[in-house]
């Protein structure tokens, strides 16, 4: 089931992630209500019940992050149908399932902002110290802080991404509205002329624009820019689109229990292929052009075997937009999982020049690069994966991976060590350090003392038998060879309960190394996923029986 889950997560990483203990998951949650859904229209009702039903079906299955996904996911089309006590449950389950993903507690900020309720300050905050990389979540924190009237602490938010990234229209838009309001001309000038330069469509900048040219004396310049004002906002970019749902406050987010296409990747993720293809052949009926739905339907037909169908789709979507990065992307998907790797690595390539801003090519040709020994080459693209994405843990691992599989064990240290300066709570990173300073034969005595703190922390906050197995390490680092003994073997114990003999005989590697005191010389043992990432292939839904188990 383990290994049927990482394939799954790889094919379908837009959709969920698997991950983390399923018991210890279980007693941080509330029953998430079953709400009357006698007062909705008709098919708004039948759609959330079978989006509900199919939530139910699939949590069993699920743990983890994979867990808390399909929690936020049910806390999204719960809300867009106006059930918002309901979508509080799911969302604060979401957070407690994973809590250092900042996505999530910012999901409930959303919410509560869009009832007015003071609470949203302190989601976006909390959201904004669990990932303040995330522009999304900065600017909301921002936002936030000028409705209180906070605007110099705002300001501060948003000068520190500006010195870095000069890219985002709204972010210029916010620092102008701000230097409007304190009196600031000429910086508000140039700021709202900076955001309009990265966004010309932006016209409702025009009238702050006109406001600031007239507090500097520039009448005609104001006269210029009120002819120019209208209702289109500045675009905000949004990184982590692939794996987030669209922000609830979004002029796009009718109230419905989930358009077809959100409904469609939850199914999809879950292995509920027939009611997925239902849901996109809805969304193709509407609107015959739509890429969007065109790129998951071939991703749901190369998921469940059906290259032609798959490649079909896949073509469609790069007819209607040859430059598209995710039509480009899902061509490599399809190519991919149909056995052609050497024909999906170009389309991942171009995908990553057209969509700069795009993390799952730089995932894929990583691990591309990894299966053919290139490890520096894999390297670089999972640092590409890590800056995209800086929360996404596994990341970090898969770096380490390569990094110790090309013989630089140091270089990885010294760059996970960076990276918790940033990221000082993210489990996975930590686990990965962990590992990499426990096993680096260059790492110094304080560094294998740091290991063992650091382990130890994750383990107590997360007691799974990876991070048992990155105790255990770090403790035989220390020369701790019974305590390594006895921490795997209760890793070990975890893992015999799943039943999965591969990850079984993986646990047991370090383990017979531990009884002979002999310290392992790499972070993960040598036939372990990372070093060998799985190509991607069809995986069709596991048959009923092996739900149940």
């Amino acid at each position: 089931m383990l290994l049927r889950r990482r394939r799954l997560a790889a094919l379908l990483s837009s959709v969920l992630f698997v991950s983390g203990s399923a018991m210890a998951a279980e007693a941080l949650i509330k029953p998430l209500p079953q709400p009357s859904l006698g007062r909705l229209p008709a098919d708004q009702a039948k759609n959330l019940a079978e989006a509900r039903k199919a939530f139910d079906e699939a949590r069993v299955t699920l743990v983890g992050d994979g867990l808390a996904a399909a929690y936020a996911q049910m806390g999204v089309i719960y809300a867009r149908a106006g059930i918002n006590d309901v979508a509080e449950v799911a969302l604060s389950d979401a957070a407690a399932l994973a809590p250092n993903d900042g996505r999530w507690v910012y999901l409930q900020g959303v919410l509560a902002h869009t009832q007015k309720n003071a609470a949203a300050r302190t989601y976006f905050e909390h959201a904004f110290q669990l990932d303040p990389n995330y522009v999304p979540i900065r600017v909301a924190f921002a936002t936030a802080l000028m409705e209180q009237n906070a605007d110099d602490r705002a300001a501060k938010l948003l000068d520190e991404y500006l010195a870095k990234n000069p890219d985002q229209p709204k972010v210029f838009a916010m620092k102008g509205e701000i230097a409007l309001k304190q009196r600031r001309y000429a910086e508000a000038s140039a700021a709202l002329q900076q955001a309009l330069k990265l966004d010309p469509s932006a016209d409702k900048l025009y009238t702050e624009l006109a406001q600031a040219l007239q507090g500097q004396g520039d009448s005609a310049g104001a006269t210029a820019a009120r002819a120019k004002a209208g209702n289109t906002p500045p675009r905000l970019a949004d990184p982590l689109a692939v794996s987030l749902l669209e922000p609830l406050s979004s002029p796009d987010a009718a109230p419905v229990a989930g358009s077809p296409i959100e409904q469609a990747a939850f199914l999809m993720g879950v292995g509920q292929y027939p009611g997925a293809r239902a849901q996109l052949d809805a969304a193709l009926k509407q609107k015959p052009d739509d890429v969007a739905a065109m790129t998951l339907y071939a991703r749901l037909e190369a998921a469940a075997g059906s290259a032609a169908a798959a490649q079909q789709r896949a073509a469609a979507a790069l007819k209607l937009a040859p430059n598209d990065g995710l039509a480009q992307l899902t061509q490599g998907v399809v190519m991919e999982t149909a056995g052609d790797e050497a024909g999906a690595k170009g389309w991942y390539e171009k995908a990553v020049v057209s969509k700069p801003d795009l993390a799952e090519p730089h995932l894929l040709l990583g691990n591309i690069a990894m299966r053919q020994g290139q490890y520096a080459k894999a390297a670089d693209h999972y640092r590409s994966v890590i800056r995209l994405q800086p929360t996404r843990g596994e990341a970090y691992a898969q770096l380490a991976a390569a990094l110790t599989a090309d013989g630089h064990c140091a270089d990885a240290g010294t760059e996970l060590a960076s990276d918790l300066r940033e990221h000082p709570r993210l489990p996975l990173l930590v686990q990965a350090f962990a590992r990499v300073a426990a096993t680096c034969r260059s790492a110094s005595v304080d560094d294998r003392k740091a290991a063992l703190e650091r382990a130890n922390a994750v383990y107590r906050q997360l007691p799974t038998p990876p991070n048992a197995e990155a105790l255990a390490l770090a403790a035989a680092a220390n020369g701790k060879w019974d305590d390594a003994v006895q921490i795997q073997g209760a890793g070990i114990f975890d893992v015999v309960k799943g039943g999965d003999q591969a990850e079984i005989a993986l646990y047991k590697v370090f383990f017979a190394q531990f009884q002979a005191k002999q310290m392992p010389d790499k972070p993960w043992p040598p036939q372990h996923p990372l070093y060998h990432p799985e190509a991607l292939r069809p995986l069709p839904p596991p048959p009923a029986d092996d739900k149940k188990q």
